[in-house]
């Protein structure tokens, strides 16, 4: 069975629900108003901040429908008014899978995936090319790719976790030998330092051995290689499926987080951008890098930066377990 098969099972309650195109066509066609004709219907998922979730999708000749699932219950539609301002399509090499980032006039951007094919919805793979047509037909103009825009490039950083991680142990060490000395009570902090200066130097070729090359390669990866996630070109900020005046930008909020075996999660940062007078909108982006905050802020000295609290647990943890460590064990 190929991946895009699988596309087409939703979770419900009790078991799956396999989306078909009978239930499309009921779906999408008890939203159409007096008039309309559905066009090219296809089954597939919508993005929102690094969620997923599967929808039917279907065109008019003056609106652009979108059904949400849950099993085979509707969750949410939507009717947007087919003034499409860019539309970006990629195809992925390896699955054959379609994102399409579609950026209307009324500034809201939408990303959606699809398959050519999809098992039980049959029409998918005639309707499928004609919708994406029909897109473009639609667009006033078609959006280049990140990689395709000139500009200063921000990537996502593949090793700056483990390099952090590890700067975090930097001080740990020392604080339990201070916790041993303190619980022996014979504690000397000249006869510490003295010590812990003698061993400085085995300490920084340790560190040089274990995080020097990740530096290096965190080096390339900022300005060689790696998944593009934003250009930054004069004051416009272009992002994977919208494109924002950094002027707007008010505030860029980073959210640092570690993966565990338990649980996938990855570090984001939230932009809060002003669209109007009375207009606010924030959204997410998945793996957005420290650095690319500060690139931003020399466009705009405005923008306030923050971190969430998290970070704060992620800087002592380590020194917080290590002198237990040194206290339970001095």
């Amino acid at each position: 069975m190929q991946p895009l098969f699988l596309l087409a099972l939703i979770k419900k309650k009790g078991g799956v629900f396999m989306a078909n195109d009978q239930h499309m066509i009921e779906t999408l066609s008890g939203m159409l108003q007096d008039g309309e004709t559905l066009m090219c219907p296809i089954f597939g998922y919508i993005k929102y901040n690094g969620f997923q979730q599967f929808a039917y999708f279907g065109l008019t000749e003056t609106h652009f429908l979108i059904a949400c699932l849950s099993g085979e219950n509707v969750t949410d539609t939507k009717r947007i008014p087919l003034n499409i301002a860019s539309v970006q399509i990629k195809k992925s090499k390896l699955l054959k899978e379609y994102t399409i980032n579609i950026l209307f006039e009324n500034g809201k951007p939408h990303t959606i995936c699809a398959f050519p094919k999809v098992l039980k919805v049959k029409s998918q793979e005639e309707n499928f090319p004609l919708f994406l047509k029909l897109l473009k037909n639609n667009t006033k103009k078609q959006a280049l790719t990140l990689d395709e825009l000139g500009g200063e490039k921000i990537r996502w950083q593949y090793f700056n976790t483990y390099i952090y991680i590890m700067l975090a142990f930097l001080p740990a060490i020392p604080v339990m030998i201070i916790m041993q000395e303190l619980r022996k009570g014979n504690f000397d902090i000249w006869n510490t330092i003295v010590e812990m200066s003698g061993a400085t130097p085995v300490i920084a070729v340790m560190y040089g051995i274990f995080i020097g090359p990740f530096i290096i390669l965190s080096i390339f990866n900022r300005f060689t290689f790696g998944k593009i996630l934003g250009v930054i070109n004069e004051d416009t900020l272009f992002l994977e499926n919208r494109e924002i005046s950094i002027k707007d930008i008010v505030k860029i909020i980073y959210h640092p987080r570690v993966m565990s075996r338990r649980k996938i999660s990855f570090s984001y940062a939230t932009f809060v951008v002003q669209l109007n007078k009375n207009d606010i909108e924030s959204f997410d982006v998945i793996h957005f890098p420290i650095y690319g905050l500060r690139k931003i802020k020399k466009h705009n000295k405005d923008i306030k930066l923050s971190c969430d609290k998290y970070i704060w647990f992620l800087i002592l943890c380590p020194t917080v377990i290590f002198a237990v460590l040194g206290f339970l064990l001095g």
